[in-house]
């Protein structure tokens, strides 16, 4: 195996060190591992050493279900780019859509998710494959490489747990501040499914985006865990009863906000701002 494939891999393997054993926020570990992979590959490109060989050795190929050769691919291949911005949109999308998720649901659940998604699209899609096109078609050698699998197995899962929860996201060419995950579901699962009839030749998994979403859709409830699953189900509208006892303005005014709004982060701050500023009208306590 080549020096930057075996690079590449300490890299991945450190990456899930870090994540495993430290308190840092696990999207943020993901990225500065993919660009951290994406410099050695810039590295290699300039020096010219081995022509990206290790596209060989790291790169997912459906024919790997059928021979068994090169099993690390299935994951390795989720943090191997084609280019600046391929890595770059796959990253700005994985900020966007990760960080909000993970707090929701906590970051090992989000890794979970994260590798789920990523490793079933790409035997989903090699299934797929092998089964259209047979095991010696030019289709099966094709070598398929980039996290975007993965992160839309997150959206899957984003959207099946809380649709209505706004986050800032690229829709198509515009950026929007604030638009509902489902929404951005509904609309990126649209077009790699149309992209999968018009374009199945691009050069791009169109079928394994829409494979991880899935998953992410299927396994997003099974992971997380129960409590997070059922948040946005809760009644705030109880809480009005808060607002006929003779508190003060502070309780107020944090009550009303909490029932009113549908963003769980402005809902957390209000009830940050409750527990610091409200006082119980009964025992006093509080404020």
């Amino acid at each position: 195996m080549f020096t930057v494939s075996i690079i590449i891999i300490g890299l991945i393997l450190v990456g899930l060190v870090v994540m495993w054993k430290s308190d840092y926020p696990m999207v943020g570990v993901l990225i500065l591992t993919n660009f951290a992979i994406f410099m050695v590959q810039w590295f290699e490109f300039l020096i010219g050493s081995s022509d990206g060989e290790y596209l060989l050795d790291l790169g997912f190929k459906s024919e790997t279900l059928v021979t068994g050769e090169q099993p690390w691919t299935i994951v390795t291949n989720l943090y191997v780019h084609a280019g600046f911005s391929h890595i770059l949109g796959n990253m700005l999308i994985l900020a966007l859509l990760g960080m909000p998720f993970e707090d929701r649901v906590g970051g090992k659940k989000f890794v979970l998710i994260y590798f789920a998604g990523g490793i079933g699209a790409n035997i989903l899609n090699g299934v797929a494959t092998l089964w259209l096109h047979g095991s010696a078609s030019w289709q099966a050698e094709v070598i398929g490489v980039g996290a975007s699998a993965a992160i839309f197995g997150i959206m899957g899962a984003f959207a099946i747990l809380y649709p209505r929860d706004e986050i800032p996201m690229f829709m198509v060419f515009f950026f929007v501040h604030r638009v509902p995950v489902i929404i951005v579901a509904m609309i990126y699962g649209l077009i790699e499914t149309a992209l999968v009839q018009m374009a199945p030749d691009d050069s791009i998994g169109h079928l394994a985006h829409i494979s991880g979403f899935m998953i992410g859709v299927f396994i997003g409830p099974l992971i997380a865990k129960r409590e997070e699953r059922i948040v946005r189900k809760t009644d705030y509208s109880k809480l009005k009863v808060l607002l006929e006892l003779p508190a003060n303005s502070g309780i107020k005014m944090a009550v009303e906000n909490i029932i009113s709004t549908d963003i769980a982060e402005v809902r957390e701050a209000w009830w940050e701002d409750l527990l610091k500023k409200g006082k119980c009208p009964q025992c006093g306590l509080g404020g």
